[in-house]
């Protein structure tokens, strides 16, 4: 014979009420899990730049390429670069997945398949994606060895914000790598002032 409280079932209210429990702790699960997760896609991305320098320091040694100097003016093949990260997977510094050329940040908000890593080295000295004069070798002679040469901002929650500063990912040209917060300026863009100047 069934009881009372045996038969007595949840009702609406307790049932919503339960609900909201679950989505709160959820919530605070996933604010709390949110800034590891994107730590770990950082972690990647460093992997990944630490794969192309020793990549791009690989094909600039069979390539001839020679250290840059502050005060002096190089052009890309004289550095030794090559002309995009594509090239280097095409010519076999990289493996055939192109797994070094993809941030996981930016794959996640974006269905593109592009790479969002930007090697800022041209065939030729001009380079719309530096600010003015907007070439190389001039922008080479400023910073040396310590030219950002690839970098990755795509790790910033506004990253498309002109007006917020934005953490940005780098491997330099002598093959060390940096974080910077940086802010874009008319002066030096998104490019941060160099390091004598900072």
């Amino acid at each position: 014979m069934r009881t009372e409280a045996t038969q007595r079932a949840m009702t609406l209210i307790e049932m919503v009420i339960v609900l909201g429990i679950i989505m709160i702790l959820s919530g605070i699960v996933w604010s709390v899990l949110a800034p590891v997760r994107e730590k770990g896609r950082q972690a990647v991305c460093v992997s990944n730049l630490n794969q192309l320098n020793r990549a791009i320091q690989m094909y600039r040694q069979d390539h001839n390429g020679v250290d840059a100097e502050i005060g002096q003016r190089y052009w890309p093949r004289h550095l030794g670069l090559p002309l995009g990260l594509g090239s280097l997977w095409r010519q076999g510094y990289l493996s055939g997945t192109n797994r070094e050329m993809q941030c996981p940040s930016y794959h996640r908000r974006s269905r593109l398949r592009v790479f969002p890593y930007e090697l800022i080295a041209t065939e030729v000295d001009k380079c719309f994606s530096l600010p003015p004069p907007r070439t190389f070798s001039y922008w080479v002679s400023i910073w040396g060895d310590e030219y950002p040469l690839i970098w990755d901002r795509f790790h910033s929650t506004q990253y498309w914000d002109r007006s917020q500063p934005r953490l940005q990912l780098e491997m330099t040209l002598g093959g060390r790598f940096r974080t910077r917060t940086l802010t874009w300026t008319p002066k030096y863009w998104w490019l941060g002032p160099p390091p004598q100047n900072q």
